[in-house]
């Protein structure tokens, strides 16, 4: 069955509703995000990105039409997302974990070849190697390491398979929030 399509508000575009996020107006008529759909009331759709969050930010009153809400104001949209997108990547990296999918170190990291996603740390001078998708996370070579259960780390790979592609639609939700790509 296809999945339900939903148009943003902003762009007009329509696109399967996980491609978007939910927007709603709290009971003081502050715009909220609601990723999980589970908030009361009238709800609206937005792409996740900085640039339309920021917009959205700016003039909460485009949400108004859809909402059916004059006078809105909005909270920090962008934080919002940043956090709920920071979240799926943690437990991402957790399911990947747990599957033994995560490579980790210079010479693991060349044997494995190509590989879907890499992850690296902030600052990080090393390359990701042959990763289809390499994204700078906002931490620290300690916390990347934490995230995965080891010492420090610059790099991180991932194997192939069912929670890769799940962490790698989450880091490119993080893309669209503004983490840089390498």
């Amino acid at each position: 069955m296809a999945e339900p399509l939903r148009t943003c508000i902003l762009t007009r575009q329509r696109l399967p509703r996980s491609a978007l996020i939910r927007v709603v107006a709290d009971g003081s008529g502050r715009l909220q995000l609601d990723p999980d759909g589970g908030m009361p009331g009238r709800g609206a759709w937005v792409r996740p990105e900085l640039a339309l969050l920021q917009q959205l930010q700016q003039r909460p009153s485009q949400a108004g039409r859809a909402l059916r809400c004059k006078n809105l104001s909005s909270a920090d949209l962008v934080g919002q997302a940043r956090a709920w997108v920071w979240a799926g990547i943690r437990s991402s990296v957790a399911e990947c974990r747990r599957a033994g999918l995560l490579v980790s170190g210079a010479v693991a990291l060349q044997q494995a070849g190509t590989l879907p996603v890499a992850m690296l740390a902030a600052g990080t001078r090393a390359g990701a190697g042959a990763a289809v998708l390499a994204v700078e996370l906002p931490i620290s070579a300690e916390e990347l390491g934490a995230m995965v259960g080891r010492g420090p780390r610059a790099v991180v790979g991932v194997r192939p398979g069912r929670p890769t592609r799940r962490l790698a639609q989450w880091l490119q939700r993080g893309v669209g929030l503004g983490y840089p790509t390498r």
